[in-house]
């Protein structure tokens, strides 16, 4: 695979991981929460799978806000 390849698949499980520990076992939860439009910025209205299907950026800005809520 190439670097970018890995990179994205490190994003997704990274993503899995804090949407765990965020939502814990409740994987209905966590799944509505992928689906639902989001007002909050970096989603501005856009569900967060949808901007984890914009690339590289998409799937770092969703971990990002995954990882600033766990705080």
């Amino acid at each position: 695979l190439p670097l970018a390849g890995l990179r994205a698949i490190a994003a997704v499980l990274a993503i899995h991981a804090s949407l765990r520990h965020v939502h814990g076992e409740h994987e209905a939860t966590a799944g509505g929460w992928l689906r639902t439009p989001n007002p909050l910025p970096p989603f501005f209205g856009n569900s967060p799978l949808t901007l984890m299907t914009q690339g590289a950026t998409g799937l770092q800005s969703v971990l990002t806000f995954l990882r600033d809520w766990q705080e």
